[in-house]
């Protein structure tokens, strides 16, 4: 698990997929409000800004769960165990794009960093595939 959790902090999540703190989504971190839009912008939902100063309530919450998640209940170093793997192999398979860009001969650990830390619109929620796995799984 120590090894899980030293890799996913080493991670850096896609832009506006959350918190880069915490990997909450910046629609309930306390880091983060909500822009005033323009009226009639499509995007009205999705604009934030970070707050100077302000404190991360969920720092280290998310991505020692996820450690946990992902050490415990995917496979003990072997990717591939569990149908927590199942689904997220379904969900990667669903990613439209995911596939470009990455290696031919990438084991399945390569991959799921690389899907973790992807952006996910979700119930008008920008968010990222890990705390999106967590809720799935939970």
């Amino acid at each position: 698990m120590e090894e899980t959790l030293k890799k996913v902090e080493s991670l850096k999540i896609a832009r506006f997929s959350g918190c880069q703190f915490c990997w909450a989504p910046q629609s309930i971190c306390q880091r983060w409000e909500e822009k005033a839009a323009a009226n009639g912008s499509k995007t009205a939902a999705f604009r934030r800004s970070g707050i100077a100063g302000a404190g991360c309530q969920y720092r280290g919450v998310i991505v020692e769960i996820g450690g946990a998640v992902m050490s415990q209940r995917m496979g003990s170093g072997i990717a591939g165990e569990g149908w927590e793997w199942e689904w997220v192999e379904r969900e990667m398979e669903k990613a439209v794009g995911f596939w470009e860009g990455g290696d031919v001969e990438e084991e399945e650990w390569g991959r799921l960093w690389r899907w973790v830390v992807r952006k996910k619109v979700t119930n008008m929620m920008e968010t990222n595939e890990l705390v999106r796995m967590l809720y799935h799984v939970s």
